[in-house]
C-alpha cells in the first residue's frame, strides 16, 4: 500500500529532534521571581504582573485569579511596568510592548558604537515617553511616533520611536531607578548609589543635582528610591536601613526614618528593598527590607507601627499599596505573591488615641521557594498533585486549575499529636524549627477516603515517619518510629489504606495500623539501609530491597519470609507495579533490574545510563518504566522487548519523575527551578514504533514545559498530528501496512472481527434467542396528552366527538392519497420496463451475489477473486440470506458457488470464515444437496470432493502447527 508522508518538523530552538513519546506541555507551581511585580490599573480595578523567568502572569489583584500568561521571551524578564491595558517587560536589551499577554510591539536599547552590549534593568512610562535604563548607565528614551508619519493606528499609541538616550557618569555608581515625578514636564530623576539627578529629556540636560553625597555621609548607598503622594517629596532607601524623605525642589533632607534601629537584624540585611506609602487617607509608608522583614511607620507621629519578620523567607523584593485602599502586595524569592490588609483604626481608652492594628493575611498564591525533590499524584484523576522540596514545605498543585494549589498545613493537631511517640521526642523533634526537615520518601494511599490519615512522610534525621491527611490538607495525628531507633528510610501504605511500612537506615521494617498508630509486625531481614517498600492490592505479598544487596519477598498475612533474591549490587530504588506483580529495582551498578514477584526471578535487566539514576517509574499499564539519570538523560524502556525506544537530553538535569495514574503526563522535578514539569504521553493517541534505539540517536529538548505552555504540545497534539514518518536520530520509520498474507504458502485466517466468524456459525441461535417471548400487546390506556381539534370554548364532549370525526377524515384522505401515490409508481414502472422491453433491453431480476456466483469458473481468477472478496465482506446476517437463496433445484449455481469457495480455501486466505460460510451451506442445504447426489448429480459431486481433499490437507496442517507450537511452549515453561 502506497501513502504519502510527511516528516516531522523540528521545534524551535531545540536541536534534533527531541523525543518521540513525550512533548514538553506547562509548568506548575511558578509564581513569582526575584524581579519586582508591578501593579497596573483599569477603571476601578488592579492587576498585578509577575516574572516567572522567561514569562510574565498577569493576576486580578481582587481574587489573585490568573488571568493571562505571556508569550515567551528570548531571555529571562529583568523588570516590568504597568501602565493603563499596556503591560512592559524588558529582556535583555529589549522592552516588549503587551497587551492581555500578546506582544503587540518591541523597541531595543542599542549601544552606541564601541559600547558593550547592555541589558534593560529599570523601566519608566509616562505620558508619551518610554525611558528605558541599561546596565552601562545609558537612559535611552522613546516616544510616540507623530501621526503624520505613522502608518497604523494602534502604534501612534505606543511609545517606539527612538529619540535619544542619556549617559550618567560611570563615577556616580550604577543607576537604581528612574522616576517622573508629578508636575514635572519633560523631566526625570535619576539616582545612583550616591547621587541624585534630574535631566530633562526634550533638551538632554542635567538640570540639577543633588548636594547630598550619599556614599559620604552616615545614611549609607541609595538601593531604592520612590515618590511621594506629596508634590516635590522623594523617599530613599539606603544600604545602612535609613529611610531618607527629600525635597526635591529646595534639596533640603525633610526627615530621615531609622529603620534598622528598630529592627532586630542588623547588617546586610537591613538595606531597604522597596518603600511604599498609604494613600487612603493615613500617613503611614511601608518599608520592605532585603531580610524579609517589612516595618510599617506613621509618618505624621514619626514613630514604628508594627514589624512584620519573615513576611517573605528568602528576602523581600517590593511591597506597594492600593491606591486609595489600605491593602498591600508584597513579593520576594520564595516564589509567594502575597496581599495583607490593615483593618479600620480603633479608639484606645479616654484618651482617644488611634490604634492601628497590624496587618493581617488577606489572600496569596505560593509554590516552593526551592526546587521539588519528592512528588507524587494524589488521586486516580490526574487532579491533584503532592510535592516536597528543599525549602521543607509541602504542598498540593492542581493539574486543572491554579488558584487549587495549596500549602499543606505543618501545624499538629491540637489533641493526640504525639500518639506513637513521647512527647518530649516529638516536641524535641521540631523544637526550635519553623518547618518540618525536609521530606526524604513519600507513600499516599490509592483508597477512598476512610476518615483517618492516608499519606506518609519520611523526613530527613528523623527516627520516626509522619502522618498526613489528604482531605484536610495538614499533619496528621501520629508518629510511627523505626524499630531501631535510627533514620526512615523508606515508607510504603497497603493498599486498602489500613496498614503503613517504615523502612530504617539499620534495615528494620516496622509495621502500624494507620487508623490508630499503633505497632502490629516487625521483621528484621536487611543488613543495611532499607531503600523500598511495596506491596500488593492483595495484602498478601510484600517486597524490600536494601544497600546489602538482597530482596526480601513475604507473606503478609502469615508474616513470614517466602524467600529472597541476591541482587549483586546494593539496591537505591524501588517501584512495584500492582497490576502485573513485577518490581523494577535500581542498582548501584547503573543498571536496572524488572523481578516478578510472582516467581522471585529477574525477568528483564536494562543497561544504558552512565551515571546514577535518580527517578524510575512504571507506565500505568506496566509496558513501559521510564527513568531518569545524572547524565542529562530521560529514557523510556519497552518491557516486552527489554529495550530502549525512547530518549532524550535535557539541560536541567531530572531528579525525579512519576507516571500520572491515566498516562496523560510524565511529571519531572530538576536540579534547579520551583516547578514541576509536565510532559505529554503522545502514545495516548497514536502508535509509537518499539525498535530499539542507542544514545547516539537521542534528542535534545530544547524549550523546557514553562508556565506561557510554548515550545511544547497540548495533551490532545498527539491525536491531531499527521501519520507520516517518525525521524528520530538517523532511521526514518515509515508507516507500517498489514500485509493481506505473509505468503503463498501460510494459511491465513480473517483479519475482521472475531465475533464475524462466531456470529455466522450460530446466527441460527442467536436469532431463536432474540425471537419475542410473546406478542406485544396493546396499551390499556390511551396517553395522557392527546392533541385536540376544534375550538377550546366549546363543550369537552362535543369537541372530542368533533375531533374524533375530522380525524377520521384525514386518516381516509392519507389513505387515499397515499394509494394512489402508489399506483402512480407502479405505473410508472411499468411503463419504464415496457420501454424497456420495447426498446429490445433485457430486465434484470438478479442481485449482485447471483451476478458473481455465475461469472465465476476454471481459470477465471480474476472474477473468482472479486465473488469471495465481496462474500467475505458480506454481514453474517447477509450471508445467511444468500446461501438460503441459492437456486438449488436447476442449474450450475449451486455447483459453481463450491468451487469459488474451494479455490478461496486452497488460496490460504480468509480460512476461518470461508470455512463457516461452507458450514452454514452444509447444515441449511443438506437434504437437497444429498438428493442431487443420488440423483446422479456429477459435476456437483466432482466439486464436493474437491473441497473434501483441500479442506483436509489445511485441517491437517493446522492441526501440525497448533500442537508443534503447544509443545514448545511447554518446553520454555518447563526451563
Amino acid at each position: 500500500m502506497v501513502s504519502i508522508v510527511k516528516k516531522r518538523k523540528t521545534s524551535p530552538g531545540s536541536s534534533n529532534y527531541g523525543s518521540k513519546v513525550f512533548s514538553p506541555f506547562r509548568a506548575l507551581g511558578n509564581i513569582t521571581t526575584s524581579t519586582p511585580f508591578t501593579v497596573g490599573t483599569l477603571g476601578g480595578t488592579y492587576y498585578i504582573a509577575t516574572s516567572v523567568g522567561r514569562c510574565f502572569q498577569i493576576y486580578d489583584a481582587a481574587t489573585l485569579h490568573l488571568l493571562f500568561v505571556s508569550s515567551q521571551t528570548s531571555s529571562d524578564i529583568t523588570c516590568l511596568e504597568a501602565k493603563f491595558q499596556y503591560v512592559y517587560a524588558a529582556y535583555g536589551n529589549t522592552i516588549g510592548i503587551y497587551k492581555r499577554g500578546k506582544l503587540l510591539e518591541s523597541v531595543k536599547c542599542l549601544p552606541p558604537s564601541g559600547i558593550k552590549n547592555n541589558k534593560v534593568v529599570k523601566i519608566c512610562v509616562f505620558g508619551d515617553y518610554l525611558i528605558g535604563v541599561c546596565d552601562n548607565n545609558y537612559a535611552y528614551i522613546f516616544k510616540k511616533p507623530a501621526e503624520e508619519n505613522s502608518e497604523d493606528v494602534k502604534k501612534q499609541s505606543l511609545p517606539t520611536k527612538f529619540y535619544a538616550h542619556i549617559k550618567v557618569n560611570d563615577s556616580y555608581g550604577q543607576i537604581t531607578n528612574v522616576l517622573h515625578p508629578a508636575t514635572y514636564l519633560n523631566k526625570i530623576v535619576i539616582t545612583t548609589p550616591s547621587h541624585i539627578m534630574i535631566f530633562n529629556i526634550r533638551s538632554l540636560k542635567l538640570i540639577h543635582r543633588s548636594r547630598h553625597d550619599f556614599s559620604q555621609a552616615a545614611f549609607g548607598a541609595i538601593s531604592t528610591a520612590t515618590l511621594a503622594p506629596v508634590l516635590d517629596c522623594l523617599a530613599l532607601g539606603t544600604s545602612l536601613g535609613k529611610v531618607v524623605l527629600l525635597n526635591l525642589r529646595t534639596d533640603k533632607i525633610i526627615k530621615v526614618l531609622d529603620i534598622a534601629s528598630t529592627n532586630t537584624i542588623a547588617g546586610s540585611g537591613s538595606a531597604v528593598s522597596s518603600i511604599s506609602f498609604r494613600t487612603d487617607g493615613m500617613a503611614h509608608t511601608a518599608i520592605g527590607l532585603r531580610s524579609g522583614d517589612a516595618v510599617f511607620w506613621d509618618l505624621n507621629n514619626n514613630t514604628r507601627l508594627h514589624r512584620l519578620p519573615n513576611v517573605h523567607r528568602h528576602g523581600l523584593s517590593k511591597l506597594e499599596f492600593l491606591n486609595g485602599q489600605a491593602v498591600f502586595i508584597s513579593s520576594g524569592n520564595d516564589n509567594q505573591l502575597r496581599e495583607w490588609v490593615f483593618d479600620p483604626p480603633m479608639n484606645s481608652g479616654n484618651d482617644k488615641r488611634i490604634v492601628v492594628p497590624p496587618p493581617r493575611h488577606l489572600r496569596s498564591r505560593g509554590g516552593h521557594s526551592g526546587p521539588p525533590r519528592v512528588i507524587d499524584f494524589l488521586d486516580e484523576e490526574d487532579h491533584f498533585m503532592l510535592s516536597a522540596a528543599e525549602d521543607r514545605t509541602f504542598w498540593s498543585f492542581s493539574l486543572r486549575k491554579d488558584s487549587q494549589a495549596q500549602e499543606i498545613s505543618q501545624r499538629p493537631p491540637k489533641s493526640g499529636a504525639t500518639k506513637g511517640m513521647s512527647s518530649s521526642s516529638a516536641s524535641g523533634a521540631s523544637a526550635g524549627k519553623d518547618k518540618i526537615p525536609e521530606m526524604t520518601s513519600l507513600a499516599i494511599s490509592q483508597a477512598p477516603y476512610l476518615g483517618w490519615e492516608d499519606i506518609i512522610t519520611g523526613h530527613q534525621d528523623e527516627p520516626f515517619a509522619r502522618t498526613w491527611n489528604s482531605q484536610h490538607k495538614r499533619l496528621g495525628r501520629h508518629l510511627l518510629p523505626t524499630i531501631d531507633s535510627t533514620g526512615v528510610s523508606a515508607v510504603c501504605v497497603s493498599a486498602c489504606g489500613n496498614f503503613a511500612l517504615v523502612g530504617s537506615n539499620g534495615g528494620g521494617i516496622g509495621i502500624y495500623n494507620l487508623q490508630s498508630g499503633v505497632a502490629r509486625k516487625q521483621i528484621r531481614f536487611h543488613d543495611g539501609k532499607v531503600a523500598g517498600l511495596a506491596m500488593d492490592n492483595m495484602n498478601k505479598k510484600m517486597v524490600s530491597v536494601g544497600h546489602d544487596g538482597m530482596m526480601g519477598f513475604y507473606d503478609f498475612n502469615g508474616s513470614k519470609l517466602l524467600g529472597k533474591l541476591d541482587l549483586e549490587s546494593p539496591a537505591t530504588i524501588l517501584k512495584y507495579h500492582q497490576g502485573s506483580d513485577l518490581a523494577a529495582v535500581v542498582l548501584d551498578d547503573l543498571s536496572i533490574i524488572v523481578v516478578d514477584v510472582v516467581t522471585r526471578k529477574i525477568v528483564r535487566q536494562l543497561m544504558g545510563h552512565s551515571n546514577r539514576i535518580t527517578g524510575i517509574d512504571f507506565s500505568p499499564d506496566g509496558r513501559w518504566i521510564v527513568s531518569s539519570s545524572l547524565d542529562g538523560t530521560v529514557r523510556t524502556w519497552d518491557l516486552p522487548t527489554g529495550g530502549c525506544i525512547d530518549g532524550f537530553f535535557v539541560d536541567n538535569i531530572v531528579t525525579g519523575l512519576k507516571f500520572s495514574p491515566t498516562g496523560n503526563f510524565l511529571a519531572t522535578v530538576h536540579v534547579t527551578g520551583n516547578g514541576i514539569s509536565l510532559w505529554t504521553n503522545k502514545a495516548q493517541f497514536k502508535s509509537v514504533a518499539t525498535k530499539q534505539i542507542t544514545e547516539a540517536e537521542f534528542g535534545r529538548i530544547g524549550k523546557m514545559p514553562n508556565a506561557a505552555g510554548e515550545g511544547g504540545a497540548g495533551l490532545l497534539d498527539g491525536a491531531l498530528e499527521d501519520d507520516g514518518e517518525i525521524i528520530h536520530g538517523s532511521d526514518t520509520i515509515k508507516n507500517f501496512a498489514s500485509v493481506e498474507q505473509i505468503g503463498d504458502d501460510l494459511i491465513t485466517l480473517s483479519l475482521g472481527s472475531r465475533n464475524k466468524y462466531s456470529t455466522i456459525v450460530h446466527l441460527d441461535t442467536i436469532k431463536k434467542r432474540n425471537k419475542p417471548l410473546e406478542a406485544p400487546k396493546k396499551p390499556e390506556l390511551a396517553p395522557f396528552f392527546l392533541q385536540t381539534f376544534g375550538d377550546a370554548k366549546k363543550d369537552e364532549g362535543t369537541e372530542v366527538t368533533i375531533n374524533a370525526d375530522k380525524l377520521g377524515n384525514v386518516n381516509k384522505d392519507l389513505e387515499e392519497q397515499e394509494e394512489d401515490n402508489n399506483n402512480n409508481n407502479a405505473d410508472l414502472e411499468d411503463a419504464a420496463v415496457l420501454t424497456r422491453i420495447a426498446n429490445g433491453g433485457a430486465v434484470e431480476f438478479e442481485n449482485k451475489f447471483t451476478k458473481l456466483v455465475k461469472a465465476t469458473g476454471e481459470g477465471n481468477d480474476e472474477a473468482n477473486e472479486e465473488f469471495l472478496k465481496y462474500l467475505v465482506s458480506l454481514s453474517p446476517s447477509s450471508v445467511d440470506l444468500e446461501i438460503r437463496s441459492l437456486d438449488m433445484l436447476g442449474g450450475d449455481e449451486l455447483t459453481r458457488f463450491v468451487k469459488v469457495v474451494t479455490v478461496g480455501v486452497s488460496s490460504n486466505k480468509n480460512w476461518d470464515l470461508l470455512e463457516a460460510i461452507m458450514n452454514v451451506l452444509l447444515r441449511t442445504h443438506g437434504d437437497i444437496i444429498q438428493e442431487r447426489l443420488t440423483n446422479g448429480d456429477e459435476e456437483l459431486e466432482a466439486a464436493l470432493q474437491e473441497w473434501g481433499n483441500v479442506n483436509k490437507e489445511s485441517t491437517n496442517r493446522i492441526d501440525e502447527l497448533v500442537k508443534n507450537c503447544a509443545g514448545v511452549i511447554s518446553f520454555l515453561a518447563g526451563i
